[in-house]
């Protein structure tokens, strides 16, 4: 017997804790510099910059958005930690928003807004169903 599907959450909710991936219905080609993203269920087409683009394809499931902000903090020297890493949780939580990520849902009851620089590791993590 498996697993019932884990609650989905709402996509402010997510913080530098979380391991968002995308939806498998979402398909992503290149446009550009960056990708476009197809949304089948709304129909909706979202363009992504190269820098989103490569933020896209990190997207497993199994890096943390912290993780991420390290690596772009290494990538850019020169710009504000806390800055990218507020900027990370927004974009993923933007990608929540439009329905591109596995596990979040704008509908999801739990809308209450979180710290997007929270740490605690109990916090919400809807990009896992393991």
């Amino acid at each position: 017997m498996s697993a019932p599907p884990p609650t989905p959450t709402h996509p402010d909710a997510l913080t530098l804790q979380s391991r968002p991936r995308p939806r498998r219905e979402v398909t992503a080609v290149p446009g550009g510099e960056g990708l476009v993203l197809h949304e089948p269920t709304r129909g909706t087409v979202h363009r992504l910059d190269r820098l989103g683009a490569q933020l896209w394809q990190r997207l497993d499931g199994t890096v943390r958005l912290a993780d991420l902000a390290d690596e772009l903090a290494q990538a850019f020297p020169g710009e504000d930690r806390n800055r990218l890493r507020v900027d990370l949780v927004a974009f993923a939580r933007s990608l929540g928003h439009a329905g591109l990520l596995q596990g979040v849902d704008p509908a999801a009851a739990d809308h209450a807004a979180v710290d997007p620089t929270a740490t605690d590791p109990a916090a919400a993590d809807p990009g896992r169903d393991d």
